[in-house]
């Protein structure tokens, strides 16, 4: 739709579309930087096998230590990630 003004406005909520720099990319696998995501995943399994190193270190109880951390903590940036990209 176009306004009086000629400008594009979205069809269903009267405003400006958002600009192309912030929308998600439509095509799989395209703006994704793999360097980048690996580095954000094997950051996040990193804290959090020292965060599970230090509870197994100082806890007597066992339960949850460095690999169950680790894989928890690549769960969450795997979250935040779809998060960010698809708008959850």
């Amino acid at each position: 739709m176009v306004d009086r003004a000629g400008s594009l406005i979205d069809a269903g909520r009267g405003r400006p579309p958002a600009p192309a720099s912030r929308r998600p990319p439509l095509a799989y696998g395209s703006g994704v930087d793999a360097g980048q995501l690996i580095t954000v995943f094997l950051t996040a399994a990193g804290l959090g096998a020292v965060v599970g190193l230090e509870r197994q270190v100082t806890k007597d109880d066992t339960t949850a230590g460095a690999r169950t951390f680790a894989l928890y903590a690549v769960w969450g940036a795997g979250a935040g990630y779809f998060g960010e990209r698809f708008g959850g």
